[in-house]
């Protein structure tokens, strides 16, 4: 529709175009919204250029059929994904004495650049797929199971996943990069990220 309309000859268009035609036109590339307006526009007088002004009416009512479609896709989705979350707080707080969270700002996985305005390490894919599943969603959700049963809620504040649960060094940092599975420099024992950041928080926790 933006070619269409890039490529329109607008001369002798009715005065009440004028406006959107020409926000359509300073834009280097204009947005959908520009596209409505000039239809907007355009229907106190669809008689001018009556063909494209139907085409553009077309596309517009099968873009908002298309929206509509997204719209409750994105509804079904995330109501599936609050189900199943629901659930699996139910299991980790089952028989759980405590539960321990580690300090983290979910958010950063998400983010594009640092504090420093730099690009981030996080591939766009992994960026794109951890926005998609909202860890944080799952993690308030274990809070709300917790909170039900009084279950006491503990926060490791160290950064678990850079000690080593064994000897507590600092894992190899420059061999671990990107990598799911860390390497302590000092003891060389090799461990899933994820199980030595829960091991290293509950002996954190344990020693309180």
């Amino acid at each position: 529709m933006v070619a269409i309309l890039k490529h329109m000859d607008w001369y002798g268009m009715p005065e009440s175009m004028e406006e959107a035609v020409a926000r359509f036109r300073r834009t280097p590339k204009p947005s959908p919204a520009s596209v409505v307006r000039i239809i907007e526009a355009w229907a106190e007088c669809p008689h001018w250029h009556s063909s494209t002004y139907d085409t553009l009416v077309e596309w517009r009512t099968e873009d908002k059929k298309l929206w509509r479609s997204s719209s409750h896709l994105y509804d079904r989705m995330t109501n599936r994904r609050q189900d199943w979350y629901r659930n699996e707080a139910l299991r980790v707080v089952a028989g759980a004495s405590s539960i321990i969270f580690e300090n983290f700002d979910m958010s950063q996985t998400a983010r594009v650049e640092d504090e420093n305005g730099e690009k981030t390490e996080i591939p766009m894919a992994a960026r794109h797929n951890r926005v998609i599943a909202a860890p944080s969603v799952l993690r308030e959700a274990i809070k709300l199971q917790a909170d039900k049963r009084q279950i006491p809620i503990k926060t490791h504040r160290g950064k678990s996943t850079n000690k080593c649960s064994m000897c507590g060094s600092d894992m190899d940092s420059d061999n671990n990069r990107g990598q799911l599975h860390l390497t302590c420099k000092s003891c060389r024992t090799t461990m899933d990220q994820d199980k030595n950041a829960c091991l290293t928080m509950l002996k954190s926790v344990a020693a309180e």
